[in-house]
């Protein structure tokens, strides 16, 4: 065997799949490759000291380890394969699926679509080659008339970052975030454009294009029978505009969505900074029924008295004050402090940025309300939230996220 052939592993619960996928790398040259026809086995046998696998050929949609859960258990082995995704799910999918491996340090190439053509397998294994992704080359500048023709392209859209109560670990909350599906730069982040939006004064747009989207999401769920509470960010432009919670309150009218399930999310940035217009459109939303909440809370030193003057249904903490809250007195007392706070204004409190294990044990007994953060999921499109949750409550139960409750027909009756 040759040793210097790179190493390329095919992972696909469908055998025959595998195997046309092995003899077209085969015929390609140049590589060794391994099929994988089980999930399982194909992550042991990647993640196994010394494996030297150079790149993952992965379809999402597998039974036992799906893709996503692949993707976590590559990122806490520390892989450095280059990831090719191979599936036939929808765009918007693939879409969500590159960037929650991305955000866990992981190097996604590009997709393969099924039936998979040679041609395009060369490319994106000649990609893998170079060690550098399509999403990460330098940036060009981005302009705001390149926003403004994103919006019109119909290249702004929403994943859904999952929150659930800290007491039982069920699904309650789905949070929007905004992505851009840029042709040419991969997908960005808000920090990558949300500032050329606020010196454009197009940060209002974009709060109205989210509210649309996400809206006509949580139709659909509540269609499927899935009632969660929604979380939408609005920016401080928005908020300046005098027609904002008329707007807010007729999208949601259209979508058929009630207003009291969904938490408009406002930054502390624009909180702090309450000018009499911010302050009347906050008090209008309220009086269209919706609720609100705090993000980032702790983050920016917010002036406390803003707390007595708006009326916050919800705080979301911010993740710095997550992190490391588990290992030291001092930052486990300041996050008691914020809980405490929520509390004491009678919000719910939301800890931000559960990234492991230990923060969840720590952050549930400090008697927060929800929990959210890369240990649950990362945001995902909105149609894989449905199945994203059955699994969820399967690794509730293994893993004994929460306490077993037994049996319903054991409990005492409720009185």
């Amino acid at each position: 065997m040759q040793t210097n052939l790179r190493r390329i592993a095919v992972v696909d619960d469908d055998a025959f799949m595998v195997k046309i996928m092995t003899m077209m790398i085969t015929r390609i040259g140049m590589f060794e490759v391994t099929g994988f026809a089980d999930s399982r086995s194909a992550l042991e046998a990647i993640t196994a000291e010394g494996a030297g696998f150079d790149t993952v050929i992965l379809d999402l949609n597998m039974p036992d380890i799906d893709g996503f859960e692949f993707f976590r258990s590559l990122a806490q082995a520390r892989s450095h394969c280059a990831l090719i995704l191979c599936s036939g799910e929808t765009d918007s999918l693939l879409r969500s699926a590159a960037d929650i491996a991305q955000a866990q340090g992981l190097r996604v190439v590009g997709n393969l679509p099924k039936p998979p053509r040679i041609e395009v397998m060369t490319e994106l294994l000649e990609r893998a080659g170079t060690g550098v992704a399509p999403m990460t080359p330098v940036r060009r500048a981005i302009a705001a008339s390149d926003l403004l023709a994103a919006v019109a392209a119909g290249e702004i859209y929403c994943l859904y970052g999952p929150v659930v109560e800290a007491r039982s670990g069920s699904l309650v909350v789905a949070g929007a975030t905004v992505r851009w599906g840029h042709a040419q730069e991969g997908v960005l982040v808000p920090d990558a454009f949300m500032q050329v939006a606020d010196n454009a004064g197009m940060s209002a747009l974009l709060t109205r294009e989210v509210l649309e989207m996400a809206f006509a999401q949580q139709a659909r769920w509540r269609a499927q029978g899935l009632e969660l509470i929604l979380s939408v960010p609005a920016a401080g432009q928005a908020l300046g505009e005098s027609d904002f919670p008329d707007f807010a309150a007729d999208c949601a009218a259209r979508h058929g969505v009630p207003p009291a399930s969904v938490l408009v999310r406002l930054d502390e940035a624009s909180v702090a900074a309450l000018e009499p217009a911010f302050g009347e459109a906050i008090a209008r939303l309220r009086l269209r029924k919706f609720n609100l909440t705090l993000d980032e809370f702790g983050a920016h030193g917010m002036p406390l008295g803003v707390l007595r003057d708006v009326l916050f249904q919800s705080i979301r903490i911010a993740p710095s004050l997550v992190a490391g809250a588990h290992a030291t007195a001092i930052a486990g007392s300041l996050l008691h402090g914020c809980i405490d706070i929520a509390h004491r204004i009678g919000a719910q409190a939301t800890v931000t940025g559960v990234t492991d294990r230990a923060d969840w044990e720590f952050c549930r007994k400090t008697g927060v309300d929800r929990l959210e953060g890369p240990f649950i999921a990362e945001p995902m499109a909105g149609d894989a939230l449905a199945a994203w949750e059955h699994g969820w409550q399967s690794r509730v139960w293994t893993e004994e996220l929460t306490p077993r409750l037994p049996p319903r027909a054991l409990r005492p009756q409720d009185t």
